[in-house]
């Protein structure tokens, strides 16, 4: 048989997993809310930006076998 000292602490370890518990599942919903909120970019998205890069490092290859300092300098500003 179980003394109340037993029990208490058995509930006391109950009451701090469910705790644990509620704290992990809001958590994850902040997470999830931050998700939607920002969600990360699509495929489409990423190959877009890839290509933009590989335009811009073509452009500037280019500049570099052509042109001086300051000229390379303003088409990468834009």
């Amino acid at each position: 048989m179980e003394t109340y000292s037993q029990k208490s602490h058995k509930d006391y370890h109950s009451a701090v997993e469910k705790c644990s518990q509620v704290t992990t599942l809001i958590s994850n919903a902040e997470k999830l809310e931050e998700l939607i909120k920002n969600p990360p970019p699509s495929e489409a998205d990423v190959e877009v930006a890839k290509l933009l890069v590989m335009e811009k490092g073509e452009a500037i290859a280019q500049l570099k076998a052509k042109a001086n300092k300051e000229t390379i300098s303003a088409a990468v500003a834009n």
